[in-house]
């Protein structure tokens, strides 16, 4: 497989890009300031989250660190669409709020 670079503006126009290469699907995990970002843009279709039953404390990385905060009342509600155990581990698929994120 080929390596490409490709340079974007913006997420939406890298995924474009992508999407004209032939790429249909990508998993993104960068960190919490990436997933942030395609989760502020409307960019996910799709969350999944993995946890395990260990405390990490107060020097722990947020993955929603990035995102501004909101009110309960005013948060969006994923809608969980799947869940399974991996020994004691467990992961959570959601879906977001009003269906499909933005087509690209």
């Amino acid at each position: 497989m080929r390596q490409q670079i490709i340079h974007a503006a913006s997420l939406a126009e890298a995924l474009v890009s992508l999407r004209a290469r032939g790429i249909r699907d990508l998993l993104v995990e960068g960190g919490a300031a990436l997933a942030s970002s395609f989760i502020q843009e409307r960019l996910v279709d799709r969350l999944i989250i993995f946890r395990a039953p260990i405390m990490l404390g107060a020097g722990a990385v947020n993955a929603f660190a990035a995102l501004p905060p909101v009110r309960v009342e005013s948060a969006e509600r994923w809608r969980l669409i799947e869940t399974r155990r991996f020994d004691d581990d467990e992961m959570a698929v959601y879906a977001p709020p009003g269906g499909n994120a933005g087509a690209i």
